[in-house]
């Protein structure tokens, strides 16, 4: 899928480049239906399977294109790091290589977290809530902290479902709509003619 060219908020280097996004595996809030946000949830056995087999994914690719993978970023949040660390060994990248930063964090969704997600109404939030327009500058904040390898590298973010919304907003891709699937890599390249391209791998 493509989406049109939007200027992201201040200077975010990885924008320069193609990279790939990977949401966290299966939680048990995930298999649950509860909102985890902050919480610092677990992955199931069926999200650490999948975590694996998309660092068989991502092994294809750099076999197939002769890419490498650096750095690997995760969120600070249990899922996340789990799932960046069962990914490393795949792409020859050692687990104390990933670097944390709290800014990709999931959004912070207050007196909702730990509760059923059908209780999550957009007219009824609780005043203790991130709020979008907080969430959002934090993620472009934290993508801008990520450093950049040097040219023929693919970095790695290892984050959230929010911060993928996010980081669409940021790039104008018509893909924030849509919701991404525990664990699918999906690689975002800028597209020659303007904008972006996202293809899972």
């Amino acid at each position: 899928m493509s989406g049109d060219t939007r200027q992201p908020q201040g200077q975010i280097p990885l924008f320069g480049r193609p990279f790939v996004y990977l949401r966290h595996g299966e939680t048990t809030s995930n298999r649950d239906a509860m909102i985890a946000g902050a919480l610092d949830v677990e992955l199931t056995p069926l999200g650490r399977e999948q975590a694996r087999q998309a660092g068989e994914r991502l092994a294809r690719l750099a076999r197939r294109e002769g890419v490498a993978f650096a750095p690997i970023v995760s969120s600070r949040l249990q899922r996340a790091m789990e799932t960046a660390r069962i990914v490393a060994p795949a792409v020859e990248c050692t687990p104390e290589s990933i670097l944390h930063l709290p800014d990709l964090d999931e959004r912070c969704w207050g007196a909702l977290e730990g509760r059923p997600r059908s209780e999550r109404r957009d007219d009824a939030l609780p005043p203790d809530i991130e709020t979008a327009d907080a969430f959002f500058s934090r993620v472009a904040r934290g993508m801008a902290a990520i450093p950049m390898p040097q040219a023929g590298w693919l970095p790695v973010v290892a984050a959230h479902s929010g911060v993928w919304r996010v980081l669409c907003r940021l790039v104008g891709i018509r893909a924030a709509q849509a919701p991404i699937g525990n664990a699918v890599p999906m690689r975002i390249s800028p597209s020659p003619s303007g904008g972006w391209r996202v293809d899972s791998v």
